[in-house]
């Protein structure tokens, strides 16, 4: 029986835009009706993450992570279970690596209003730029130190999948296992993200977090994802569940392919493995 279903979000329950399909939510109430938790588990930031929370009926989704499993949070009652930050020598030596690899990357502090500081010599892509002028702050490199020395949640950047996997290489070599390093990909914004953060900072990490908190076993969870992030949550899942278009490592980790998000492959996994369909 499952009683937890933990669901990755970009390339999962939504595509290129930002609405979570008719078919895909009313499964998942159906299944909240039917005694079953539900979990997003996503590399997004929390400010983009509850956009997407909140097309649901209160009480649905059970449990929030965000920044890849920095943050970990219950919604009833709320409740912040773990918040993991880079050490402030980490997250410096990580950013100058992604700089030195030619990208522009993103400073996410945490903390209301889910701000985002970046270097003005080094900004952030144009693309990722239209979505989040709101919120970003291009700083001198005195001001970019300081907002490091507080140790942030998280540190990515954008670019296409060469760019991102080369940074991603130049943060291993100049921090080692003081990082959690990982590659995703982002249908809103249609590129690559090299994303850093604390070692514990991992989706699978979320999961177990929650799991124990909600007091699930892993036998009765599913997780469904898309993506390299997602393999751990599925592997540790009773039941993995790879999307559609999955890369063939995720594909290789799941139990089971549903289809793609825009045939609500979501829906067709909680009908098959949840409801009883």
């Amino acid at each position: 029986m499952i009683r937890l279903i933990a669901l990755d979000i970009d390339g999962t329950l939504v595509g290129d835009g930002s609405e979570v399909s008719h078919r895909d939510r009313e499964a998942l109430i159906e299944a909240h009706r039917a005694g079953c938790s539900v979990a997003l588990i996503s590399g997004r930031s929390r400010g983009t993450v509850l956009p997407i929370y909140e097309q649901f009926p209160v009480g649905v989704i059970t449990a929030l992570s965000s920044y890849d499993g920095a943050i970990v949070e219950l919604t009833a009652p709320p409740e912040v279970v773990a918040v993991e930050r880079m050490s402030p020598p980490t997250a410096l030596a990580a950013f100058d690596a992604l700089v030195e690899a030619g990208m522009g990357p993103e400073i996410f502090p945490g903390g209301p209003g889910d701000p985002v500081f970046a270097w003005e010599e080094a900004p952030p892509p144009g693309n990722w730029q239209q979505h989040n002028l709101w919120r970003l702050g291009l700083m001198d490199r005195a001001g970019l130190i300081e907002v490091l020395r507080g140790g942030p949640i998280t540190i990515s950047a954008m670019g296409p999948i060469e760019e991102a996997t080369a940074g991603l290489e130049r943060v291993r070599e100049a921090c080692g296992d003081g990082v959690s390093a990982s590659l995703t990909y982002s249908p809103r914004y249609g590129g690559y993200f090299a994303q850093v953060a604390s070692p514990k900072s991992t989706k699978t990490h979320a999961l177990e977090t929650i799991a124990q908190r909600l007091g699930v076993s892993s036998p009765e969870v599913m997780a469904v994802g898309d993506w390299l992030n997602d393999i751990g949550m599925l592997e540790i899942a009773g039941v993995g569940v790879a999307m559609g278009g999955s890369a063939d490592e995720v594909i290789a980790a799941a139990d089971w392919v549903t289809g793609p998000v825009e045939a609500a492959g979501v829906a067709a996994a909680v009908e098959r493995y949840v409801l009883g369909v």
